[in-house]
């Protein structure tokens, strides 16, 4: 008798667990695509997550390792290589930390992992126990970006003081 209340319960089962599955594969799937846009978007919040932890090294995996790489500040080229820009966040004193915030942030799909951007953004140099302001600056930057198979990476920039 035991054995016959088992096996109807294991049939039970097993016929509640094929309806469940028919109706869950009859549901339509519906898959938004992330597009380009999207995906740098999401880059550009990882780029400011990670300058606020504190690890400015680490915001070099943010920039192409390419001889195309240019970044233009007060009107010069200020970066060149990824060796530039390891040499100017070396300047900057140990255990600072950057809140960079992009506002107006527009963006258009050049060619297909191509992207330009431009945006208002607010860098805040935050430094101490709990992390306090140490000062900062507004800037109105143009971009290009690449995807590369590690992720969009900064090729091109122009970074100016609004007026």
């Amino acid at each position: 008798m035991r054995q016959d209340a088992a096996a109807r319960a294991i049939i039970w089962i097993a016929i509640v667990l094929r309806a469940t599955a028919s109706a869950v594969a009859a549901q339509p799937v519906t898959v938004q695509p992330v597009t380009a846009e999207d995906s740098v978007r999401a880059m550009l919040a990882d780029f400011a997550r990670t300058g606020e932890g504190g690890d400015l090294g680490a915001l070099v995996r943010f920039y192409d390792d390419s001889p195309t790489l240019r970044w233009v500040e007060r009107g010069a080229v200020t970066l060149r290589s990824l060796d530039d820009l390891r040499r100017y966040l070396a300047q900057v004193p140990a255990g600072t930390a950057l809140r960079t915030r992009f506002d107006s942030l527009e963006l258009s799909v050049l060619a297909s992992g191509v992207v330009s951007g431009t945006a208002r953004t607010r860098t805040t140099f935050l430094g101490g126990s709990p992390a306090q302001p140490l000062g900062g600056f507004d800037t109105r930057l143009t971009f290009v970006v690449v995807r590369r198979a590690s992720g969009w990476k900064f090729v091109q920039g122009h970074a100016a003081s609004p007026p």
